[in-house]
């Protein structure tokens, strides 16, 4: 039962005691304090709402999108439910049919920012709309979901299953639904990658079928990190809402140098050199959300941590192995086909606008730390070791600094490196710090970092003397 409420938010209306309709204010769309008349002869005047402009009929007195209906001797308003309630069933059928039809688009709309379905498009440049447009044969797009659209379809199913897999966990839940949101329109805004991390047989595969399936087969692509970085992987990309990398393991390391790159290029929104076998090479923005699944946490190296504040992370908990569902993906990917996980994305959707980001889980945050010493080894060893201070009696010499961070490297079998490479990548972790020449007290010329020193406990447990 669609209540009076949710009939005023939806259409933006309010009702006068003398029995007119107004728009309200501040809505951004209608057009304020413009009235006509509901009951008996309906007038429809022309600086009426814009919302209500657009659903006029000519031929009746009946409004498309106010859903003023005709009731017996009198106009039943179906906001406000004034008039004649004798036949208000009878008004809330045609109210719950007329919001399932698809009325003409009067207005232009970001072609990126609407969804096509095979009963109508939805429009989700400004909010979400719900109703439903007529398709039109003036719109040229790639992406079509693969079913119609019903704005009520909900499935037991998967609410059982993103409960069990996450523990009952809201926070994770919501991280999900709203990266699924996300990933429902070519909208790179928000610069961002999913990783889906856990062990073996723990729900990971079952959510990217889930997201494959909302999506539709041919808005989606498979690749690998080594395909992404090599001289013809982005030419599949082309088109897509989503690219998945299922069971990821890292290339070498001049392969996944310049798969990071690719990666970031396009979670940033640049635009990419794009090379089809056997046709000329192109530039193009690529809108296409990367979620990748993994059992661990990928080893690449990014010493300024742009990966790292790109990367959404949501671990799974669960181990299923031995006790797993075998037909639990294929009867989620027909749920999904049919349409009734959609709403859980938009739902999502409406979600990240309202927030403005994407929210970070408290399961999450060990494993953003973990990621960041894993890319950015430099920073973490400034993290545990230095201070930053702003202030000229704050420094230390660089062969200070390189012999702790060689002593921290051995304790976490890490390869050292050149001191110029320390260096490097100790500008990056730091661009605060200044880089001076001094000399020591027998005369000789050192290299002195200003803004950072060692914490007194580095002295003792790395240096073995005292500071």
């Amino acid at each position: 039962m669609i209540t009076k409420e949710q009939r005023q938010t939806e259409f933006h209306l309010e009702c006068n005691p003398d029995g007119t309709m107004k728009c309200c204010t501040g809505c951004g769309t209608c057009k304020p304090l413009r009235e006509f008349k509901v009951f008996d002869e309906p007038k429809f005047d022309p600086d009426m709402c814009s919302i209500c402009e657009d659903g006029r009929s000519e031929t009746s007195h009946d409004c498309l999108v106010c859903d003023i209906t005709r009731c017996g001797q009198s106009m039943i308003c179906g906001a406000c439910e004034r008039g004649q309630e004798q036949e208000s069933e009878k008004v809330e059928e045609q109210y719950v049919e007329r919001r399932q039809r698809p009325r003409k688009m009067h207005r232009r709309s970001d072609p990126k920012k609407l969804m096509v379905f095979k009963n109508g498009m939805l429009d989700c440049s400004q909010g979400i709309d719900t109703w439903l447009y007529e398709l039109t044969p003036s719109l040229f797009t790639y992406n079509v979901f693969p079913y119609s659209f019903d704005p009520s379809a909900r499935s037991q199913l998967y609410e059982d299953t993103v409960n069990d897999i996450f523990n009952g966990d809201q926070e994770r839940i919501r991280v999900w639904h709203q990266w699924l949101g996300y990933s429902l329109i070519s909208d790179q805004s928000q610069e961002k990658l999913m990783f889906l991390i856990g062990g073996r047989r723990s729900g990971k595969g079952t959510l990217l079928s889930v997201l494959r399936g909302i999506l539709g087969e041919n808005q989606c692509v498979s690749t690998t990190y080594r395909s992404v970085g090599s001289r013809f992987g982005l030419a599949g990309l082309e088109n897509k809402l989503a690219a998945t990398i299922g069971d990821a393991r890292m290339p070498s390391k001049t392969e996944a140098n310049a798969a990071l790159e690719a990666i970031l290029q396009i979670t940033g929104g640049d635009s990419v050199t794009i090379e089809p076998k056997f046709r000329p090479q192109h530039d193009a923005k690529l809108n296409c959300r990367f979620t990748i699944v993994a059992n661990e946490l990928p080893t690449f190296t990014d010493s300024a941590r742009a990966l790292v504040a790109r990367s959404i992370i949501l671990n799974f908990p669960n181990d299923y192995f031995g006790r797993e569902d075998v037909t639990l993906k294929r009867r989620l990917k027909e749920e999904a086909n049919q349409g009734k996980l959609i709403n859980y994305a938009l739902d999502g959707l409406k979600d990240l606008r309202k927030q403005g980001y994407f929210t970070i889980t408290k399961s999450s945050e060990a494993y953003y730390e973990a990621f960041e010493e894993i890319t950015a080894p430099v920073s973490a060893f400034v993290k545990q070791c230095c201070t930053l201070r702003d202030d000229n009696e704050a420094y230390s010499t660089k062969d200070m600094l390189f012999e702790a961070w060689a002593a921290w490297c051995k304790l976490s079998n890490r390869q050292v490196g050149s001191a110029a490479y320390f260096a490097r990548h100790l500008y990056q972790a730091c661009p605060a710090i200044k880089n001076f020449r001094s000399t020591d007290n027998s005369g000789k010329r050192i290299q002195v970092f200003r803004g950072i020193v060692l914490q007194e406990w580095v002295y003792d447990e790395y240096l073995g003397r005292p500071k």
